[in-house]
């Protein structure tokens, strides 16, 4: 789930939807009927038939309803929207233990680096990352550019909880004040 208002952003404009549509879809995917419910009666036509429309073609939600009807419990998310917003964290876990390199050399020698136990890091590794799968796809990014460049130089559990992988993170430069459109 998203938990970054930056990446919220991203993914709304990277979809071409609006709030309200990302709420459904949310709230949908969580089977959150009576919140659906209750803002529904708080404002009637908060989720537009035509805004479901439009979800339905681009992909994101099916509509399984009746020609003319509308129940919330009829529809359905996709795909490929689940594993864009959503993922299953203990796969993602057990993926990155696996990518990250088992050793590295020092001094000619051959030294473990996942020389930890997997079932405590995986543990601890879901704990940190909030099971954020935005923050797992950031970690592996650095790990396979680190990976591939030779940066890794500590085990994976300092590399991690020290937060090596922020390293390669490219940090946005502001520009001046005023200058920004709303």
């Amino acid at each position: 789930m998203i938990v970054d208002v930056t990446e919220y952003v991203k993914f709304l404009t990277r979809h071409k939807i609006d709030a309200n549509q990302f709420l459904f879809i949310y709230l949908l995917y969580k089977k959150e009927w009576k919140n659906i419910q209750r803002l529904r009666d708080a404002d009637n036509l908060l989720f537009d038939p035509e805004d479901l429309q439009y979800l339905e073609n681009i992909g994101m939600i099916q509509d399984m309803n009746k020609v003319g009807e509308h129940y919330a419990d009829m529809y359905i998310v996709t795909d490929k929207i689940v594993s864009d917003l959503f993922m299953d964290t203990d796969i993602a876990a057990e993926e990155f233990f696996e990518e990250f390199p088992p050793f590295m050399y020092i001094n000619g020698q051959k030294a473990p680096i996942r020389g930890v136990p997997k079932d405590l890091f995986l543990k601890k590794y879901l704990k940190y990352i909030r099971r954020n799968p935005n923050v797992h796809r950031k970690i592996m990014k650095a790990m396979h550019e680190q990976r591939e460049s030779g940066a890794i130089k500590m085990r994976i559990d300092n590399w991690v909880f020290s937060e090596m992988w922020k390293l390669d993170d490219a940090q946005e430069t502001g520009t001046s004040y005023g200058s920004r459109e709303v």
